[in-house]
C-alpha cells in the first residue's frame, strides 16, 4: 500500500463522514420536527389563561392626559376564548375633575373585553372621600358592575351607604361615579344618627 492508496482511503472515508454527518443533520431536524413541536396548532382550553400577570397595576389616561381610572390586583389572568381577565383582590379608582375619586375594592373582580364592564364580587366597597361639594361616602355590597366609559355603578343586590349621621339600606342602587349621584332603587330605610 503506497502513499496514493493511503491517500484515496482517507478521501473516502472523508466522503464516507460528510454524508453520515448530512443524514445525521437532516435525521435530527425531521425528529425536532416530527416530536418536539406540535403537529396542528390546537386551541387552548376555555379554562387555561393565555397569560398571568401578578402585582398588576395598570394607569388608564384621559385625552387631556390625566388620569382617568387605575387598577391594582394581586393577580390577573387572561382568557383568550372570549377575551375577558379575572381579578383577585382589585382596587380601582375612578377620577373625575369636579370630585374626589371613587375607590372600589372587592374580593374578585372580571372584565370584560375593552374593560367596558367590570363585574365586581364578594365584599365590594365604593368609598368616596369628602369634597368641596360632597360628604363623604361608602356603599357596601355583594355585587357590582361598572361601566367604566359612563362611569356608573350597578347593582340590585342588597346595599348599605353610609354618610356621615345617616346609614341607608335598600334593595339595588345607581352611582354616577362622575358627579357623585348615588340613587337608592327601592325598599330604602334610613337611620339616623346625631
Amino acid at each position: 500500500m503506497g502513499i496514493n492508496d493511503v491517500f484515496s482511503f482517507t478521501k473516502a472515508w472523508r466522503k464516507l463522514l460528510q454524508v453520515a454527518l448530512i443524514i445525521a443533520g437532516i435525521a435530527s431536524i425531521f425528529y425536532l420536527h416530527e416530536y418536539l413541536s406540535p403537529k396542528d396548532q390546537v386551541a387552548q382550553p376555555d379554562n387555561i389563561p393565555d397569560f398571568i400577570v401578578s402585582d398588576l397595576y395598570l394607569i388608564g389616561f384621559n385625552i387631556q392626559g390625566d388620569y382617568d381610572y387605575t387598577l391594582r390586583s394581586v393577580l390577573a389572568q387572561h382568557y383568550a376564548s372570549d377575551d375577558h381577565t379575572d381579578f383577585t383582590d382589585p382596587i380601582g379608582f375612578s377620577y373625575s375633575p369636579d370630585a374626589p375619586p371613587w375607590q372600589t375594592t372587592s374580593d374578585f373582580g372580571q372584565a370584560n373585553s375593552g374593560y367596558t364592564q367590570v363585574h365586581l364580587w364578594g365584599n365590594v366597597v365604593l368609598q368616596q372621600p369628602a369634597g368641596p361639594n360632597n360628604n363623604p361616602s361608602t356603599l357596601l355590597t355583594s355585587d357590582m358592575m361598572i361601566y367604566t366609559k359612563t362611569k356608573e355603578a350597578k347593582t340590585n343586590a342588597f346595599v348599605t351607604a353610609k354618610q356621615p349621621g345617616i346609614i341607608v339600606t335598600s334593595q339595588g342602587v345607581y352611582a354616577n361615579l362622575a358627579n357623585g349621584k348615588v340613587v337608592l332603587l327601592k325598599q330604602a330605610r334610613a337611620i339616623y344618627s346625631q
